[in-house]
């Protein structure tokens, strides 16, 4: 095997092993970023200031001991709680829904077309699936290069749908 498939293979092997370093790092940093938002629970911190309030609540979990490894969330809706807080999760996902709802409209309205479309719009349905199960364990959407990539599919998107609005009326 190859070592990208034994990385794999232990991923999977350790999933729910407390005792691997990895996965009690993730343990940690989630439930400081969950604290973080359960002081803040309205509107966050800030977007993007998680790594900068989150070192005492990582300590405090780690015993008291500095905690070396301050990172984002490595989880979206998380990193979403403790960033902007309720009410920003609930526009977050309200806007991410209504769009993968818009593409799944414009995928089967064209599912008996090969057209260039009809491809493009199953490809961001992939994309936007991928950065769902993806921000399961990582935040998906602190990469700016990610971000923006999907930002200009997503924009695709709804310009497709608005011509096809714009089609249909006239």
């Amino acid at each position: 095997l190859s070592k990208t498939n034994t990385s794999y293979g232990l991923r999977i092997r350790t999933i729910g092993n407390m005792n691997y370093s990895s996965n009690l790092s993730r343990l940690i940093i989630w439930k400081s970023h969950l604290q973080l938002f359960r002081d803040n629970p309205s509107f966050g911190i800030g977007l993007n200031r998680n790594y900068i309030e989150v070192e005492p609540y990582m300590t405090k979990l780690a015993g008291g001991t500095k905690y070396f490894q301050l990172s984002h969330a490595h989880n979206t809706v998380i990193q979403l709680l403790a960033g902007v807080g309720f009410i920003g999760l609930i526009a977050f996902l309200a806007f991410f829904t209504k769009l993968f709802i818009i593409n799944i409209r414009l995928v089967l309205l064209n599912k008996n077309s090969a057209s260039l479309l009809s491809i493009f719009t199953l490809g961001a349905l992939g994309a936007h699936i991928s950065m769902t199960i993806g921000g399961l364990t990582e935040a998906t959407f602190k990469d700016a290069e990610i971000k923006l990539l999907f930002i200009f599919l997503m924009a695709l998107v709804l310009a497709f749908n608005t011509r096809r609005k714009k089609n249909n009326t006239t």
